[in-house]
C-alpha cells in the first residue's frame, strides 16, 4: 500500500473518529446534565454526576461531577483533531488525484519529420518528513490513551451507578422471592436506568449548600431535571461510541508507524 492510499484510510479514519466523538459528548453530556441537579444532594461536595452514583440513608446521590466533565470533555480534543487532520489528509489526496496541464512538444528528426510529443505529469504533494509524521503519531497515541481512560471511566461509572440503584431498587421497593432475584440478577442495566427514570423525582425541594454563595436569596428555586429520557440508551451509546473510536485511534497510529517505518531512515530516507 503506498503513501497515497495510506492517506486516503487515514482521511477515513480520522473521518469516522470525528463523528464518533461527536456522538459521544451529545451522549454523555445529555444525561448527567439532566440529572445534576436532582443528584446533587450532598451538602459539602459537588456530586451531580450519573457515574458513580451511591445509595445514601434516605437519596440516591450521584459521583463527583468532575468524572462527568472529564467523560464528556476528553473526546472535544479529539473530535477538533480529528476534523483537522481529516481535512489535511484529504487536501494531500486530492493532490495526488489531480493531473496536471497536459504539455506538448515539436522536435524536428534528422530526415526533416516533425514529431510531436505529449508528456503528461501529476502533482505529486512532497513527503512532510520524519518531523510531521514522527509529531502526528505522538499525536494520535495521545488522543488514544486519553480516549481509554475516558472509556474506562464512562463503563465503570455505568456499572458502578447501576449496581447501586439495583440495590436501592430491591431493598426500597421491600419485595421479596423472585421478584427480588429478579431485579438483582436478571434486569440488564437499561433496565434498572429505566426505573430510575420513571421513580426519581422529576423535582427536589431547595436547599442549601455548603459550597454555593448564596448573594440573591430571592433567586433560589427547586431543583428540576426535566423532562423523561432515556439515561441508559444514551450512556450506552456514550460507552459504545468510546470504545469503537478508541479502536479507530489505534488504527491511526498503526497506519503513522507503518509510514514511519516505510521511511527508511525516516529523517534521512524517502518514502
Amino acid at each position: 500500500m503506498g503513501l497515497r492510499e495510506r492517506e486516503t484510510q487515514l482521511a477515513f479514519l480520522y473521518g469516522v473518529g470525528a463523528c464518533l466523538s461527536l456522538v459521544t459528548i451529545i451522549c454523555s453530556a445529555v444525561p448527567w446534565s439532566h440529572w445534576e441537579e436532582i443528584l446533587d444532594t450532598c451538602v459539602s461536595a459537588r456530586c451531580g454526576c450519573i457515574l458513580y452514583g451511591t445509595q445514601t440513608f434516605r437519596t440516591f446521590n450521584g459521583g463527583d461531577i468532575s468524572v462527568c466533565y472529564f467523560a464528556t470533555l476528553a473526546s472535544v480534543p479529539a473530535f477538533i483533531i480529528a476534523i483537522i487532520t481529516a481535512v489535511y489528509h484529504g487536501y494531500r489526496v486530492c493532490m495526488f488525484s489531480k493531473e496536471e496541464t497536459r504539455t506538448t512538444a515539436r522536435m524536428r528528426r534528422r530526415n526533416g519529420d516533425i514529431a510531436v510529443v505529449t508528456k503528461h505529469t501529476k502533482r505529486v504533494p512532497e513527503n512532510p518528513g520524519c518531523i510531521c509524521w514522527t509529531g502526528l503519531i505522538i499525536l494520535s497515541l495521545g488522543i488514544c490513551i486519553l480516549l481509554i481512560i475516558s472509556a474506562s471511566y464512562l463503563t465503570h461509572g455505568y456499572y458502578q451507578t447501576c449496581g447501586e440503584y439495583r440495590r436501592a431498587l430491591s431493598k426500597d421497593s421491600q419485595i421479596t422471592g423472585q421478584m427480588a432475584a429478579t431485579i438483582n440478577g436478571r434486569l440488564s442495566c437499561g433496565a434498572i436506568f429505566d426505573f430510575m427514570d420513571y421513580l426519581e423525582p422529576v423535582t427536589r425541594p431547595f436547599q442549601r449548600k455548603e459550597y454555593i454563595n448564596y448573594n440573591r436569596p430571592h433567586e433560589e428555586r427547586d431543583f428540576e431535571r426535566g423532562p423523561f429520557i432515556n439515561t441508559g440508551l444514551s450512556l450506552q451509546a456514550a460507552i459504545g461510541s468510546v470504545w469503537i473510536n478508541c479502536v479507530v485511534w489505534t488504527a491511526i497510529f498503526i497506519n503513522y508507524g507503518i509510514i514511519i517505518n516505510k521511511a527508511r531512515g525516516c529523517c534521512g530516507g524517502t518514502s
